[in-house]
């Protein structure tokens, strides 16, 4: 444990993921269309029982990435979410939270 972070939500045990998407040829339109199908089928999913909540999305253009990320129960139900969506993320990984404010 980093400065006493806890790597998943105290409130649900959820953890915080990254999915990853190369993407060659992506426009801001297709990337904003794909944020969207990720959200609304996690939100689905969530409304079935899986613990799975799309949080944001950034497109980095020059790199032809889309990063997106989630608090999830498990990697398995963001990529459930994905295959909803049909999104074909590259890499989920866990991740953990560092606020600017624990560095000073």
């Amino acid at each position: 444990m980093l400065l006493g972070l806890e790597p998943k939500d105290s409130t649900t045990g959820n953890a915080t993921f990254l999915g990853e998407w190369l993407w060659p040829g992506v426009t801001v339109d297709a990337a904003a269309a794909a944020v969207e199908r990720l959200a609304r089928a996690a939100d689905a999913l969530r409304l079935a029982g899986q613990e799975v909540k799309h949080l944001r999305s950034a497109l980095i253009p020059a790199d032809e990435t889309l990063f997106s990320w989630f608090t999830a129960s498990s990697e398995a139900a963001v990529a459930e979410a994905a295959a909803v969506a049909g999104v074909r993320f590259d890499r989920i990984l866990r991740t953990i939270d560092l606020p600017a404010a624990a560095w000073i």
